[in-house]
Protein backbone atom coordinates (compact mmCIF):
# COMPACT_ATOMS: atom_id res chain seq x y z
CA UNK A 1 0.00 0.00 0.00
CA UNK A 2 1.22 3.52 -0.68
CA UNK A 3 0.41 7.20 -0.92
CA UNK A 4 1.66 9.99 -3.11
CA UNK A 5 1.55 13.70 -2.28
CA UNK A 6 3.22 16.15 -4.67
CA UNK A 7 6.81 14.83 -4.97
CA UNK A 8 6.54 12.69 -1.83
CA UNK A 9 5.99 8.94 -2.24
CA UNK A 10 5.29 6.65 0.72
CA UNK A 11 4.97 2.88 0.86
CA UNK A 12 3.61 0.83 3.78
CA UNK A 13 4.23 -2.81 4.58
CA UNK A 14 2.66 -4.80 7.41
CA UNK A 15 4.59 -7.84 8.64
CA UNK A 16 5.26 -10.03 11.65
CA UNK A 17 8.57 -9.37 13.50
CA UNK A 18 9.54 -12.99 12.86
CA UNK A 19 9.38 -12.34 9.10
CA UNK A 20 11.98 -9.55 9.09
CA UNK A 21 14.10 -10.97 6.26
CA UNK A 22 11.08 -11.42 4.02
CA UNK A 23 9.92 -7.89 4.85
CA UNK A 24 13.30 -6.41 3.88
CA UNK A 25 13.23 -8.33 0.60
CA UNK A 26 9.72 -6.99 -0.11
CA UNK A 27 10.83 -3.42 0.66
CA UNK A 28 13.77 -3.77 -1.73
CA UNK A 29 11.53 -5.23 -4.44
CA UNK A 30 9.00 -2.42 -3.94
CA UNK A 31 11.80 0.16 -4.18
CA UNK A 32 13.03 -1.38 -7.45
CA UNK A 33 9.53 -1.30 -8.91
CA UNK A 34 9.14 2.35 -7.90
CA UNK A 35 12.46 3.17 -9.54
CA UNK A 36 11.34 1.50 -12.77
CA UNK A 37 7.94 3.23 -12.75
CA UNK A 38 9.48 6.63 -12.07
CA UNK A 39 12.12 6.12 -14.74
CA UNK A 40 9.43 5.25 -17.29
CA UNK A 41 7.59 8.44 -16.31
CA UNK A 42 10.73 10.61 -16.48
CA UNK A 43 11.06 10.93 -12.71
CA UNK A 44 13.95 10.18 -10.38
CA UNK A 45 13.72 8.39 -7.05
CA UNK A 46 16.41 9.80 -4.76
CA UNK A 47 17.60 6.92 -2.58
CA UNK A 48 19.79 9.20 -0.47
CA UNK A 49 16.69 11.06 0.72
CA UNK A 50 14.69 7.91 1.38
CA UNK A 51 13.79 7.15 5.00
CA UNK A 52 12.60 3.96 6.64
CA UNK A 53 10.87 3.68 10.01
CA UNK A 54 9.33 0.76 11.88
CA UNK A 55 6.11 1.21 13.82
CA UNK A 56 5.20 -1.10 16.65
CA UNK A 57 5.28 -1.75 20.37
CA UNK A 58 8.56 -1.68 22.26
CA UNK A 59 8.48 -5.48 22.48
CA UNK A 60 8.00 -5.84 18.71
CA UNK A 61 10.75 -3.35 17.93
CA UNK A 62 13.17 -5.14 20.25
CA UNK A 63 12.64 -8.35 18.26
CA UNK A 64 13.66 -6.61 15.04
CA UNK A 65 17.45 -6.77 14.78
CA UNK A 66 17.97 -5.22 11.32
CA UNK A 67 19.26 -1.63 11.53
CA UNK A 68 19.52 -0.73 7.83
CA UNK A 69 18.21 -1.68 4.40
CA UNK A 70 20.07 -1.52 1.10
CA UNK A 71 18.09 0.33 -1.54
CA UNK A 72 19.88 0.41 -4.86
CA UNK A 73 23.41 1.56 -4.07
CA UNK A 74 22.47 3.32 -0.85
CA UNK A 75 22.46 1.94 2.67
CA UNK A 76 19.40 3.46 4.44
CA UNK A 77 19.42 3.40 8.24
CA UNK A 78 16.15 2.67 10.01
CA UNK A 79 15.15 5.92 11.72
CA UNK A 80 13.61 6.48 15.14
CA UNK A 81 11.66 9.54 13.93
CA UNK A 82 10.55 10.75 10.52
CA UNK A 83 8.85 13.96 9.46
CA UNK A 84 5.72 13.62 7.32
CA UNK A 85 3.88 16.74 6.08
CA UNK A 86 4.94 18.73 9.13
CA UNK A 87 4.30 15.97 11.69
CA UNK A 88 7.08 14.02 13.42
CA UNK A 89 6.24 10.33 13.71
CA UNK A 90 8.12 8.18 16.21
CA UNK A 91 8.39 4.41 16.05
CA UNK A 92 5.83 3.85 18.84
CA UNK A 93 3.39 6.55 17.64
CA UNK A 94 3.51 8.24 21.04
CA UNK A 95 4.00 11.66 19.37
CA UNK A 96 6.18 12.68 22.31
CA UNK A 97 8.84 14.09 19.99
CA UNK A 98 6.26 15.85 17.84
CA UNK A 99 4.63 17.45 20.88
CA UNK A 100 8.01 18.69 22.12
CA UNK A 101 8.91 20.21 18.77
CA UNK A 102 5.44 21.70 18.44
CA UNK A 103 5.61 23.18 21.93
CA UNK A 104 9.05 24.65 21.27
CA UNK A 105 7.89 26.21 18.01
CA UNK A 106 4.78 27.72 19.59
CA UNK A 107 6.64 29.15 22.58
CA UNK A 108 9.12 30.77 20.21
CA UNK A 109 6.24 32.50 18.43
CA UNK A 110 4.73 33.57 21.77
CA UNK A 111 8.04 35.11 22.89
CA UNK A 112 8.32 36.98 19.63
CA UNK A 113 4.78 38.36 20.01
CA UNK A 114 5.42 39.35 23.64
CA UNK A 115 8.26 41.59 22.45
CA UNK A 116 5.82 43.67 20.37
CA UNK A 117 2.73 43.20 22.53
CA UNK A 118 2.77 46.85 23.67
CA UNK A 119 2.31 47.91 20.04
CA UNK A 120 -0.68 45.65 19.40
CA UNK A 121 -4.34 45.93 20.25
CA UNK A 122 -6.12 43.01 21.92
CA UNK A 123 -7.90 42.16 18.69
CA UNK A 124 -4.72 42.23 16.63
CA UNK A 125 -2.92 40.11 19.21
CA UNK A 126 -5.65 37.47 19.16
CA UNK A 127 -5.51 37.32 15.36
CA UNK A 128 -1.73 36.88 15.41
CA UNK A 129 -1.94 34.26 18.15
CA UNK A 130 -4.40 32.29 16.04
CA UNK A 131 -2.18 32.59 12.97
CA UNK A 132 1.11 31.63 14.64
CA UNK A 133 0.12 29.51 17.65
CA UNK A 134 -3.44 28.14 17.59
CA UNK A 135 -3.17 27.06 13.95
CA UNK A 136 -0.10 25.00 14.88
CA UNK A 137 -1.91 23.37 17.80
CA UNK A 138 -4.89 22.52 15.58
CA UNK A 139 -2.88 21.14 12.66
CA UNK A 140 -3.38 17.36 12.53
CA UNK A 141 -4.36 17.45 16.21
CA UNK A 142 -6.56 14.35 15.82
CA UNK A 143 -3.27 12.40 15.95
CA UNK A 144 -3.18 13.21 19.66
CA UNK A 145 -6.27 11.12 20.36
CA UNK A 146 -5.59 8.76 23.28
CA UNK A 147 -2.09 10.22 23.78
CA UNK A 148 -0.62 10.29 27.26
CA UNK A 149 -1.52 12.99 29.76
CA UNK A 150 2.03 14.38 29.56
CA UNK A 151 1.60 15.11 25.84
CA UNK A 152 -1.75 16.84 26.35
CA UNK A 153 -0.44 18.81 29.33
CA UNK A 154 2.50 20.02 27.25
CA UNK A 155 0.14 21.35 24.58
CA UNK A 156 -2.22 22.82 27.17
CA UNK A 157 0.65 24.86 28.62
CA UNK A 158 1.18 26.37 25.18
CA UNK A 159 -2.46 27.39 24.94
CA UNK A 160 -2.38 28.81 28.47
CA UNK A 161 0.65 30.93 27.60
CA UNK A 162 -1.11 32.16 24.45
CA UNK A 163 -4.14 33.20 26.52
CA UNK A 164 -1.91 35.13 28.92
CA UNK A 165 -0.36 36.89 25.95
CA UNK A 166 -3.72 38.01 24.57
CA UNK A 167 -5.04 39.20 27.93
CA UNK A 168 -1.67 40.52 29.17
CA UNK A 169 -1.79 38.69 32.49
CA UNK A 170 0.97 37.41 34.75
CA UNK A 171 2.81 34.16 34.15
CA UNK A 172 1.37 32.27 37.12
CA UNK A 173 -2.21 33.51 36.89
CA UNK A 174 -4.77 30.75 36.47
CA UNK A 175 -5.45 30.10 32.79
CA UNK A 176 -8.92 28.61 33.17
CA UNK A 177 -10.83 31.91 33.53
CA UNK A 178 -8.77 33.35 30.66
CA UNK A 179 -9.70 30.52 28.31
CA UNK A 180 -13.31 30.92 29.37
CA UNK A 181 -13.18 34.67 28.72
CA UNK A 182 -11.65 34.15 25.27
CA UNK A 183 -14.15 31.35 24.59
CA UNK A 184 -11.34 28.95 23.67
CA UNK A 185 -11.81 25.21 23.92
CA UNK A 186 -9.15 23.42 25.92
CA UNK A 187 -6.76 21.14 24.02
CA UNK A 188 -8.62 17.80 24.59
CA UNK A 189 -11.87 19.39 23.43
CA UNK A 190 -10.17 20.95 20.40
CA UNK A 191 -9.00 17.46 19.44
CA UNK A 192 -12.50 16.06 19.92
CA UNK A 193 -13.93 18.95 17.87
CA UNK A 194 -11.75 18.08 14.88
CA UNK A 195 -12.58 14.37 15.02
CA UNK A 196 -16.33 14.94 15.41
CA UNK A 197 -16.35 17.43 12.56
CA UNK A 198 -14.54 14.93 10.33
CA UNK A 199 -17.13 12.29 11.24
CA UNK A 200 -19.97 14.70 10.43
CA UNK A 201 -18.43 15.36 7.02
CA UNK A 202 -18.09 11.61 6.43
CA UNK A 203 -21.81 11.15 7.06
CA UNK A 204 -22.73 14.00 4.73
CA UNK A 205 -20.56 13.11 1.72
CA UNK A 206 -18.09 15.90 2.46
CA UNK A 207 -15.07 13.71 3.21
CA UNK A 208 -12.92 11.30 1.16
CA UNK A 209 -14.28 7.80 0.75
CA UNK A 210 -11.31 6.24 2.55
CA UNK A 211 -12.56 7.98 5.70
CA UNK A 212 -16.29 7.84 5.03
CA UNK A 213 -16.16 4.06 4.64
CA UNK A 214 -15.31 3.77 8.34
CA UNK A 215 -18.49 5.55 9.44
CA UNK A 216 -21.02 2.71 9.32
CA UNK A 217 -24.51 3.17 10.82
CA UNK A 218 -25.04 0.84 13.77
CA UNK A 219 -28.22 -0.69 12.37
CA UNK A 220 -26.59 -1.79 9.12
CA UNK A 221 -24.18 -4.12 10.95
CA UNK A 222 -26.79 -5.88 13.06
CA UNK A 223 -29.29 -8.53 12.05
CA UNK A 224 -31.78 -6.99 14.41
CA UNK A 225 -32.28 -3.35 13.47
CA UNK A 226 -32.81 -1.00 16.36
CA UNK A 227 -35.05 1.89 15.29
CA UNK A 228 -33.75 4.01 18.13
CA UNK A 229 -30.20 3.58 16.83
CA UNK A 230 -31.33 4.60 13.35
CA UNK A 231 -33.12 7.66 14.64
CA UNK A 232 -30.18 8.73 16.82
CA UNK A 233 -27.66 8.19 13.97
CA UNK A 234 -25.29 6.10 16.04
CA UNK A 235 -22.29 4.48 14.37
CA UNK A 236 -20.63 1.11 14.73
CA UNK A 237 -17.50 1.18 16.89
CA UNK A 238 -15.25 -1.69 15.74
CA UNK A 239 -13.20 -3.66 18.22
CA UNK A 240 -9.50 -2.84 18.27
CA UNK A 241 -6.78 -5.33 19.02
CA UNK A 242 -4.74 -2.84 21.04
CA UNK A 243 -5.92 -0.10 23.35
CA UNK A 244 -2.88 2.09 22.68
CA UNK A 245 -2.86 1.90 18.88
CA UNK A 246 -6.33 0.78 17.89
CA UNK A 247 -8.32 3.14 20.08
CA UNK A 248 -6.58 6.23 18.73
CA UNK A 249 -7.27 5.36 15.09
CA UNK A 250 -10.09 7.19 13.32
CA UNK A 251 -12.17 4.02 12.56
CA UNK A 252 -12.52 3.55 16.35
CA UNK A 253 -12.15 7.02 17.84
CA UNK A 254 -14.31 8.83 15.27
CA UNK A 255 -17.50 6.74 15.74
CA UNK A 256 -16.92 6.52 19.50
CA UNK A 257 -16.73 10.30 19.93
CA UNK A 258 -19.71 10.70 17.61
CA UNK A 259 -21.85 8.30 19.64
CA UNK A 260 -20.99 10.20 22.81
CA UNK A 261 -22.48 13.42 21.42
CA UNK A 262 -26.01 14.44 22.43
CA UNK A 263 -28.75 13.10 20.18
CA UNK A 264 -29.75 16.63 19.20
CA UNK A 265 -26.28 17.25 17.80
CA UNK A 266 -26.20 14.03 15.79
CA UNK A 267 -29.73 14.36 14.40
CA UNK A 268 -30.70 18.00 14.12
CA UNK A 269 -27.54 19.60 12.70
CA UNK A 270 -28.30 19.88 8.99
CA UNK A 271 -25.39 22.07 7.88
CA UNK A 272 -21.70 22.18 8.64
CA UNK A 273 -21.92 25.67 10.12
CA UNK A 274 -24.77 24.79 12.49
CA UNK A 275 -23.02 21.58 13.55
CA UNK A 276 -19.76 23.43 14.27
CA UNK A 277 -21.58 26.06 16.30
CA UNK A 278 -23.56 23.54 18.36
CA UNK A 279 -20.57 21.26 18.77
CA UNK A 280 -18.39 24.05 20.11
CA UNK A 281 -21.11 25.00 22.60
CA UNK A 282 -21.32 21.40 23.80
CA UNK A 283 -17.54 20.97 24.10
CA UNK A 284 -17.16 24.38 25.75
CA UNK A 285 -19.45 23.17 28.52
CA UNK A 286 -17.20 20.11 28.85
CA UNK A 287 -14.12 22.33 29.09
CA UNK A 288 -15.73 24.39 31.85
CA UNK A 289 -18.23 22.12 33.64
CA UNK A 290 -18.96 24.74 36.28
CA UNK A 291 -20.20 27.18 33.64
CA UNK A 292 -23.88 27.94 34.07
Amino acid sequence: MGHMYADDTQSYLHFDPNEADMAVANIQACFSELQIWMSNNKLVLNASKTEIILFGSQHQLNNFSITSVTLGDVQVLIADNVRNLGVTFDSQLSFEQHSRLLSSSCFFQIRQLWSIRHCLSDTATEILVYAFVSSRLDYCNSLFLSCTASVLDRLQKVQNAAARLVLRTKRYDSATPMLQQLHWLKVPQRIAFKSCLTTFKCLNNLAPSYLADFCVPLSSTSLRKDLRSVESRKLTVPRSRTVYYGDKSFPVAGPKLWNDLPVSLRVHSHSTDSFKKNLKTHLFQQSFPGLS
